[in-house]
């Protein structure tokens, strides 16, 4: 199964879809520019647990139309 995970920010009548690929792609890019040597591997940790759950919430509410 292929699907698109995007991330929705909305201010008022204000929307922009972001790609979830280029948040990750931002975060592992400051991460390894800015944080703090020792505590790397911890936020790299912690952006997997986010994108494992945001698969698991897409998959719980979808399951309905998956199982058909």
């Amino acid at each position: 199964m292929n699907y698109t995970v995007t991330v929705r920010v909305t201010e008022d009548e204000n929307v922009i879809d972001i790609p979830w690929e280029d948040i990750e792609k931002d975060f592992i890019e400051f991460i390894k520019s800015k944080a703090d040597p020792s505590i790397r591997k911890f936020n790299l940790t912690v952006l997997k647990v986010v994108k494992s759950r945001i698969h698991c919430v897409f998959l719980d509410r979808c399951k309905k139309y998956l199982i058909q």
